[in-house]
């Protein structure tokens, strides 16, 4: 360049910017000329065919690209999507070599017809336009390809039985409005990048949405129905959505709390009576507030009661039964200050037959000592007619001891006090154990 004037690279520059302005004038004025050709005696309301019998087959495809909202109360589901749209519109073929060899065009979607797909179980939009997207690609060949982004709102049928470990399979479901399938057939869009009749979630982040996993594993279904306004047969495609709790946040706030508390139910038989009153009490508050957090974020709409509600409710009425039988154990042990013994088949089951298994043992509960004359022992004078004259044979039979009532009570009170504590034990067990295995 040194050896070349500065005049000489300035035209040279002037000369490339003139020839890419006229090639581009070029390329403006043979798309011009496409455009009037296609558009020339084109009617937009009318289905582009050469023969009144002919179907337009078009491909219908689904990208996700945003989970927005999840109203479970609503029963309703709000997605960003790219719409898929693929169909041969034989109006607008040409041959490239007539146009300067221009293979596609892109055309306003007002301007040209296109299918009227419409979402099936719609909860939010009223159609699906007028989309941002305004664009569609037209090939030589006639093939019209069309994805315009949109918004939808679709309602979903939630099963919240398993919460938080409930998964759902939503349906969406396209179809064309006003044309029957000898009119407008509705296939699934193919373009040998994703599965067909699968959702794409090639454009979703794998940790889109803070608390639902996505994903898309399960074909989707082709259906011809006839409805009973009309004697054709309708077309339409139907996405299902797999949506499945994060249920990790769940774990922390509701199940190890209730499981913690449920834990502190067989303790009520182990305390003395003054501690586990304050126990039952504290349960009791805590536990009803954590109902009410539970109740502000399940819906009361559905009819299913979740599990974890029932496991709420089931711990409700344990630790009521426990207060209930710790107290009748309590009472049994007070009756120690009496001094009449337990009947003999209560101590025969109780003290014999569960009191070996409760490892219970009936001297343990006894009191040593020499009892005392005057308030342990009882003089029954009984008179003896089978012996002649005034002298009353007097026979002393001494009573059972006060002291050995005392123990059996006190045997019988431990014995439901470990039979219960370990049924408890045992049914709380397998509660959270059905809780947990739900996850």
């Amino acid at each position: 360049m040194a050896g070349i004037s500065q005049p000489r690279v300035v035209a040279f520059y002037c000369f490339i910017a003139s020839y890419l302005m006229y090639a581009s004038a070029g390329i403006v004025q043979h798309e011009q000329e496409l455009y009037s050709h296609l558009l020339e005696n084109y009617n937009r309301n009318i289905r582009p065919i050469l023969n009144a019998t002919d179907a337009i087959t078009v491909g219908v495809g689904l990208t996700l690209t945003n989970v927005i909202d999840v109203n479970e109360a609503a029963s309703t589901v709000e997605v960003s999507v790219w719409m898929r749209h693929q169909w041969t519109d034989p109006l607008l073929q040409w041959e490239p070599a007539e146009h300067n060899n221009l293979h596609q065009i892109k055309l306003q979607y007002d301007q040209i017809w296109v299918p009227d797909i419409h979402l099936y179980n719609d909860a939010g939009n009223v159609d699906l336009g007028p989309p941002p997207t305004r664009l569609a690609v037209i090939y030589s060949s006639g093939l019209v390809l069309w994805i315009p982004k949109t918004k939808l709102t679709f309602s979903c049928e939630f099963d919240l039985r398993h919460f938080p470990f409930d998964e759902h399979v939503c349906k969406l479901k396209f179809g064309s409005w006003t044309y029957d399938a000898g009119q407008v057939n509705i296939e699934f869009f193919d373009d040998n990048h994703s599965k067909p009749g699968r959702i794409d979630l090639t454009e979703h982040q794998p940790h889109g949405h803070a608390e639902w996993e996505i994903s898309a594993d399960e074909d989707g279904i082709r259906h011809e129905i006839n409805y009973p306004c009309c004697p054709e047969s309708y077309a339409d495609v139907e996405f299902k959505l797999t949506m499945k709790r994060k249920y990790g946040y769940y774990q922390c706030v509701f199940i190890a709390p209730a499981i913690f508390l449920a834990a502190l139910v067989p303790m009520l038989f182990i305390l003395g009576p003054s501690n586990k009153f304050s126990l039952v009490a504290a349960m009791m508050i805590s536990l009803a507030i954590f109902s009410e957090i539970l109740e502000e974020k399940v819906p009361v709409a559905h009819g299913s009661v979740p599990i974890l509600s029932q496991y709420y409710m089931a711990l409700f009425g344990m630790i009521t039964l426990a207060t209930i039988l710790s107290s009748i154990t309590a009472n049994l042990a007070e009756k120690a200050t009496y001094r009449a013994a337990p009947p003999r088949w209560i101590s025969v089951f109780f003290l014999d037959c569960l009191g070996r298994f409760m490892c219970v043992k009936e001297a343990d509960y006894i009191s040593v000592g020499i009892p005392n004359v005057s308030q342990d022992m009882e003089f029954i004078i009984k008179e003896d007619d089978s012996v002649a004259g005034d002298f009353d044979h007097r026979q002393i039979i001494p009573p059972r001891s006060s002291g050995s009532a005392r123990g059996q009570w006190r045997a019988i009170a431990t014995t439901l006090d470990r039979l219960f504590f370990v049924l408890s034990v045992v049914i709380i067990v397998l509660f959270s154990f059905v809780l947990v295995s739900r996850g």
